[in-house]
């Protein structure tokens, strides 16, 4: 088993006057029995062993431990021994000292050793253990002995119940030299369950430890051993834990013909049933700490997360008025609003900004905030909100700047739209003004310069030729007067003539840009819309071809007209070099403006790549009940 250093702990032994000091190099055994290392006689059965190992000897009793008195205390059935402890028993007093290096397996001897009769043989002080009395590798207490040290390794390895009990139940059958094993159970109907079965090769399925054994074991807790000749050998002990009912039942047969169970044996059993219980009230207690702990694990991972995609950080200001942020997030922009990164442990500024709404949230008040500019250009919107419970508040704060500055775009966008609208009122008004006005007068004095002409040429007066050119002249104005007066007023835009109105817009950018190539394509019947809607749908169009000449680039640029009963699909496309990089995200070329004028109309406005490369503009209106009542607020 291997050697044994210096420096292994030491019993003191003292009996009436007598003393002597032995060194535990392997276990010592004191009882009344004569296999004993030190023999107690003149008492009543009594046996325990002091086994020396690396943290602190090991003291298991093995019968009846309240003969046995460990500090002045009843022992237990087994304990530890640490420095100084004082056992006695019948007048035999003990003290250990000097906690021993050795494995604990050291001490189970597989020869016998030479036998040191009694104490009074002694011829020195100090003796070696190795040199008194031993009990051989095959006795029924070296096996228990042994299953109890490998059944308390397994307890503190074992991961599962399952596991812990087929292993007890293997080591049980090896130190009782069992022939056919089992551990069973009660069932939610009460029935007895087997939860581990261990036969020989060959045996039946069918169960042969006798019903009312086993339940005697179940039911009282006793352990119940049956012997020939008139039954097999059969063994039950109770699984129980002390002051608890019995949680199962070690069951231990042995072959025919086999000899019963001896004392050992019959205390190997119990004494696993009784560890089996502590064993599987630790395994459960681990699996609901494990449990626990991951569900903790993942309850932290699922708040981790959340508080990584929300765009807002949070930050604790607790009761001693630390700032401690809660997500990357919240330290992020809590830089922002402190102009520099936190210190750890850094206490909030009394007199600082972020103290106001701590101490408002402190003080009842609902939803208090602020509003920070910070150095960078950000505004920093901080929230604040008590948490009783933990005497503390957690303060939101949120990137607002964006949201202002689309809040900004958005009243320019309603100014110009505003400015826009009045525009286009004094437009029409002007148009109906110069149709109704300026072209009737260039009409009829068309008409007289006409008559004037035809009297001239009738007298053969050369002035007839140039009345004509007056008239020509006249005619041209009018025309150009009437034009001006279509473009000005909105009644081009009214739903039977949007189209007209269209085609008037291409030939416009067809004169101003000659060297791009116009088309318009219309299909399907428009359907009625409101004037306003139709003003709005045609400046959008109107834009589109402004930024397209302007900035696409393009040779050729086209616009489709799709109408249908339920909607109108209008799509400006170029053949140029596309939208500029961060074009969109600035609001330039006029994309806001398009994109507020479908919104107050309750249209929608895409951006695409061309079919031929460049870019496409489609906006697509409805024109269903709720659409066909005008312009949508924005």
């Amino acid at each position: 088993m291997g050697t044994v250093g210096e420096g292994t702990a030491e019993l003191t032994i003292q009996r009436g006057g007598e003393e002597m000091t032995v060194r535990l190099a392997r276990q010592f055994i004191v009882g009344s029995r004569p296999d004993a290392d030190l023999v107690v006689a003149g008492v009543p059965p009594t046996h325990f062993v002091i086994n020396p190992s690396k943290h602190g000897a090991l003291m298991l009793v093995l019968e009846h431990p309240e003969r046995v008195a460990v500090n002045g205390r009843p022992a237990r059935q087994a304990q530890r021994l640490s420095h100084g402890d004082a056992i006695e028993v019948q007048g035999v007093r003990l003290k250990y000292s000097s906690p021993s290096d050795s494995h604990p397996e050291m001490a189970l001897s597989r020869e016998p050793t030479p036998r040191s009769t009694s104490l009074r043989d002694a011829n020195a002080s100090i003796l070696d253990s190795q040199n008194i009395s031993w009990f051989t590798s095959e006795s029924d207490l070296y096996r228990a002995l042994r299953t109890i040290y490998q059944l308390g390794s397994l307890s503190h390895a074992a991961s599962s119940e399952s596991a812990l009990l087929e292993g007890a139940l293997t080591l049980t059958m090896q130190g009782g030299r069992a022939s056919e094993g089992a551990i069973v159970g009660r069932g939610e109907d009460g029935g007895v369950v087997p939860l581990f079965v261990r036969r020989p090769e060959g045996a039946g399925s069918a169960s042969t430890f006798a019903l009312d054994q086993v339940l005697v074991a179940l039911t009282s807790g006793h352990t119940s051993v049956v012997g020939p000749p008139e039954h097999l050998p059969t063994l039950c002990a109770p699984i129980v834990r002390p002051g608890s009912q019995p949680e199962g039942a070690l069951c231990l047969k042995r072959a025919p013909g086999a000899p019963a169970f001896t004392t050992h044996e019959v205390e190997l059993a119990v004494s696993v049933g009784r560890q089996l219980g502590s064993a599987l009230e630790r395994v459960r207690v681990l699996k609901s700490l494990r449990s626990s702990s991951l569900e903790l694990s993942r309850l932290q991972r699922r708040h981790e997360a959340v508080l990584c995609a929300i765009s807002e950080g949070l930050v604790l200001v607790g009761a001693d008025r630390k700032l401690e942020p809660l997500s990357a997030r919240g330290r992020e922009l809590l830089a922002h609003a402190l102009g520099r990164e936190p210190r750890p442990g850094e206490l909030l500024d009394e007199d600082g900004p972020l103290a106001r709404p701590v101490n408002r949230a402190l003080a009842g008040e609902a939803d208090p905030w602020l509003e920070l500019e910070t150095g960078d250009e950000r505004t920093i919107r901080v929230s604040a909100a008590r948490v009783a419970s933990l005497e503390a508040v957690v303060l939101v704060l949120s990137d607002v700047s964006q949201q202002r500055e689309l809040e900004d775009r958005g009243r320019e966008a309603e100014a110009r739209l505003l400015t826009d609208v009045v525009r286009a009122r004094e437009q029409r008004r002007i148009g109906q003004d110069l149709h109704d006005g300026v072209c009737q007068q260039l009409v009829g004095i068309q008409m007289l310069t006409k008559g004037l002409e035809r009297e001239l040429a009738l007298a053969h007066r050369e002035e007839s030729t140039k009345a004509g050119e007056i008239v020509a002249l006249l005619r041209q104005a009018a025309e150009e007067a009437r034009s001006l007066a279509r473009g000005l007023s909105t009644m081009a835009l009214q739903e039977r003539s949007f189209v007209l109105a269209l085609e008037d817009l291409v030939t416009t950018y067809r004169r101003l840009s000659p060297h791009i190539a116009f088309s318009l394509e219309s299909t399907g019947t428009m359907p009625p819309i409101d004037a306003e809607v139709a003003t709005q749908l045609y400046h959008v169009v109107q834009e589109a071809l402004s930024n397209a000449c302007k900035h696409s680039g393009a040779a050729a640029i086209s616009v489709d007209l799709a109408c249908t009963p339920d909607g109108v699909v209008v799509a400006v496309a170029d053949d140029g070099g596309g939208i500029p990089p961060g074009a969109e995200r600035k609001g330039g070329m006029g994309l806001g403006n398009m994109r507020h004028r479908a919104r107050r109309i309750g249209a929608t406005l895409e951006l695409e790549p061309g079919a031929r490369g460049g870019t496409r503009v489609v906006c697509s209106l409805r024109t269903d009940a709720e659409q066909r009542g005008g312009v949508h607020g924005a």
